[in-house]
């Protein structure tokens, strides 16, 4: 059900022109090109694949065993979060900056997955200075941002994560 209602966001021109729009505004705000904000969207079996390599193995069993987190800074819609959400069944939590993005992801949760089996969240908030309290993983969709802010959250990451995540 989560997938099918994320595909039909995505196909819903509501949805793309409100983005647009979003786009339009924080990119003029913040000195961004486009490109920062480009929207995309990662098939299961590509995310499921980065998971067959051993460190990201032996990343899944940490978290599971110190009670950690998994992060996506840019989580879009939630496609990544619901992901290891519902695959490893970890506390996963996905950063957003835009609101259409994170409120997409928010009614899916609520629509589409029980409260009780909730181990997925979302937060509307810039990645710099969200909490990495408990972080295990953070998976970074940093494939079209900007460099200024790329070499940002490799500093924060640097500075805050906890070592060996």
């Amino acid at each position: 059900a989560i997938i099918f209602r994320l595909n039909s966001v995505e196909r819903d021109f509501a949805f793309k022109t409100n983005l647009a729009a979003e786009v339009r505004d924080i990119c003029a705000e913040q000195d961004w090109t486009f490109e920062n904000c480009a929207y995309g969207s990662t098939p299961y079996a590509s995310w499921a694949r980065l998971f067959e390599h051993d460190a990201l193995k032996d990343a899944i069993a940490r978290v599971r065993k110190h009670n950690m987190s998994y992060v996506v800074w840019g989580s879009s819609t939630g496609w990544l979060v619901y992901f290891a959400s519902l695959t490893f069944g970890v506390p996963s939590t996905g950063i957003e900056i835009l609101q259409t993005l994170h409120d997409t992801a928010t009614r899916v949760l609520d629509d589409e997955v029980p409260s009780k089996y909730q181990s997925a969240s979302f937060r509307n908030e810039e990645m710099l200075s969200s909490s990495l309290e408990s972080v295990g993983i953070v998976l970074l969709t940093s494939c079209c941002w900007d460099e200024s802010v790329h070499e940002a959250a490799c500093k924060r990451l640097a500075k805050d994560l906890l070592v060996g995540s």
